[in-house]
């Protein structure tokens, strides 16, 4: 007699079939390949043009120095700061090949050395600011000429103006722009199909790829978001607020606060994270991490898409400066820190383990 498998115990395997891994993952090839055509080139490209354009505002401010000069040039810095915040979120290839965090952005800068660099009597070129100490140089030490809340503009001002040649301050902030500049298009150009391709790199992982495996490739994926919001949490929210030194607020560990633009960098940052979540950055759209997520667990990636939303509204909340906001506003930056860390959490705990992601330690900050 024939054994007959009952019709309730053949659509019960084939749910539980339905429901593996394997049977709901997408094609990871597919989904890193969009994550670097949509966002990583996009967002690296976006950042690189905008240090051209804030080299071009200081050689413009440095030849004929006016108040209005300096607004614009300012206002690129705004700019180019935000832009550099959002593509900073991935520090691999290319960023580590190129030492960016050096090179660009070192915490914190030393406004007291800046001083005494422009003070001294070494030249200012592209190639000696080069070899000047990370504290002493990139988009931080532009602002500790650029920005200074002590001295009225036409005091700052003055202080560029140097009749037939250029002022050292000017002699600093150009050669600091340009170096800035050069090494952001290298950085752009790593990422090109007809530069470093770093993109292609990343798309191919395990098909011929320097990235053997592409669970290799998500994990870097998934361990990039993971230590930026370690870093937006910690180092640029919770040591200022006091969490990390007993309760005392340390405004002195904010970062850009001559500028005023600390809050609105932690912003980009997060933004930053979103973009390769969703896959999605300015009009360009694609397969992002939501795609694996949302195929094994719909309610995960629910909950990481209104995390990211709870967030961007804390960091609302903070309507001022954030040194003053660690004194004034604690309650809404201590909220901000929390939500950061439960989106954290969601990435480093419940993502991770959903995609087999191997979690590592964030040693990319510059602290």
């Amino acid at each position: 007699m024939t054994k007959r498998s009952s019709p309730w115990l053949v659509a019960s395997l084939s749910l539980l079939g339905a429901c593996s891994d394997e049977a709901v993952d997408v094609d990871r090839n597919a989904v890193l390949r969009d994550l670097a055509d949509n966002v990583l080139i996009p967002t690296c490209a976006r950042y690189g043009t905008s240090a051209r354009a804030l080299a071009t505002a200081l050689d413009a401010l440095c030849a004929s120095p006016t108040a209005g000069l300096l607004g614009q040039a300012r206002d690129q810095w705004w700019a180019t700061r935000l832009a550099w915040k959002e593509a900073q979120v991935f520090q691999a290839g290319p960023f580590e090949a190129l030492r960016m965090q050096a090179t660009v952005d070192w915490y914190l800068v030393d406004a007291s050395a800046v001083e005494a660099t422009i003070e001294g009597g070494d030249p200012l070129t592209v190639d000696s600011v080069a070899s000047l100490g990370a504290n002493r140089r990139g988009l931080p030490g532009l602002e500790v000429v650029l920005f200074d809340g002590a001295i009225a503009d036409e005091a700052l001002v003055a202080r560029l103006r140097g009749g037939a040649s250029p002022t050292r301050r000017c002699q600093y902030l150009v050669a600091v722009g340009e170096q800035v500049a050069r090494t952001s298009e290298a950085f752009v150009a790593a990422w090109q199909p007809d530069g470093g391709a770093y993109g292609r790199t990343l798309a191919t992982a395990g098909q011929g790829s320097t990235i053997a495996t592409t669970r290799e490739a998500v994990d870097l994926v998934v361990n990039q978001l993971s230590n930026t919001l370690e870093t937006l949490e910690v180092t640029r929210l919770s040591i200022p607020e006091g969490s990390r030194s007993g309760g005392t607020p340390q405004p002195d560990r904010v970062e850009s606060s001559r500028s005023n633009a600390s809050v609105a960098e932690v912003a980009a940052g997060l933004r930053g994270v979103r973009a390769i979540y969703l896959g999605t950055y300015g009009a360009r759209s694609g397969l992002g991490l939501t795609s694996m997520v949302a195929a094994r667990s719909p309610s995960l990636d629910r909950s990481v898409r209104a995390e990211l939303d709870a967030c961007e509204a804390s960091l609302r909340a903070i309507t001022l400066p954030l040194q003053r906001a660690v004194l004034e506003q604690r309650p809404s930056v201590d909220a901000a820190v929390t939500e950061l860390g439960r989106l954290k959490r969601l990435l480093r705990v419940d993502v991770a383990n959903l995609l087999g992601v191997t979690i590592s330690f964030n040693s990319n900050d510059g602290d």
